[in-house]
């Protein structure tokens, strides 16, 4: 149920992330945009681990914006 999402955590450095929205494209090739993923499990390099409540858990995504724990 984990999708990968490549970011770079050292451009946030100190800065508790809030939640993650990435674009997501699921195994069928659909598209949606805005998906709200949250509940980062762990990361390595630019690679987070997550958990997302997103009808396709086997997707792939890539960060398009983030929202910061002011």
């Amino acid at each position: 149920m984990n999708i990968r999402v490549c970011v770079d955590p050292h451009e946030w450095p100190g800065r508790e992330i809030l939640h993650i929205t990435a674009q997501v494209e699921n195994i069928l090739g659909a598209n949606e945009n805005g998906i709200l993923l949250n509940q980062i499990i762990s990361y390595q390099g630019n690679r987070f681990r997550i958990v997302s409540d997103t009808r396709y858990p086997q997707a792939d995504s890539r960060v398009i914006g983030i929202r910061y724990i002011d």
